[in-house]
């Protein structure tokens, strides 16, 4: 009887360990890519929460301002009438705002340099405020900065007044 060898193809240890050092290396670059790319999408989640507070605040104010009969100075902040519905205020502390409405909404922002005006001249919070002078707090500007990332962007505001509304300032002014 001869003597028959089966050969079976097969893989040699050699290149196994070759085929399994190139997938460890490939596994790794994958996992490191991951941990970058999570990163930076944690990142960007979290700065666009950041710019989606401040566009909201952006808009409230600005609508609050539009549509608002009397914008007047408090110690803290600014109240707004609009008609016949509830008051509006805004408190600006060190690190929130707070918009007092139906409902309050706490902006967590830094913010600064908050500053009032009317007719372009500067107003001064000089805890006087009573009936007699209501008239004499309204404002028409209002501008405060923002401390967003390391970088100081300015908030501004402007009421347009109706003639109508300032003659009632100064009823002298027709004449």
């Amino acid at each position: 009887m001869p003597n028959k060898r089966h050969h079976i193809k097969a893989f040699t240890i050699l290149e196994m360990t070759i085929a399994m050092l190139i997938a460890a290396i490939v596994i790794g670059i994958t996992y490191a890519c991951y941990g970058i790319v999570n990163k930076s999408y944690l990142s960007f989640k979290h700065k666009n929460e950041g710019i989606a507070i401040l566009n909201l605040l952006d808009r409230l104010i600005r609508r609050d301002f539009d549509n608002a009969d009397f914008v007047k100075r408090n110690p803290n902040g600014i109240t707004i009438r609009q008609g016949d519905k509830p008051v509006i205020s805004y408190r600006f502390e060190a690190g929130y705002i707070i918009r007092n409405a139906d409902i309050i909404d706490t902006f967590k922002v830094e913010n600064s340099k908050v500053q009032v005006f009317f007719e372009r001249q500067l107003k001064v919070n000089d805890d006087q405020t009573s009936d007699s002078n209501y008239e004499n707090e309204r404002i028409d500007e209002l501008r405060f900065d923002v401390s967003f990332q390391n970088e100081t962007m300015t908030f501004h505001y402007n009421k347009q007044y109706s003639s109508e509304n300032l003659i009632k300032r100064n009823p002298n002014a027709i004449n």
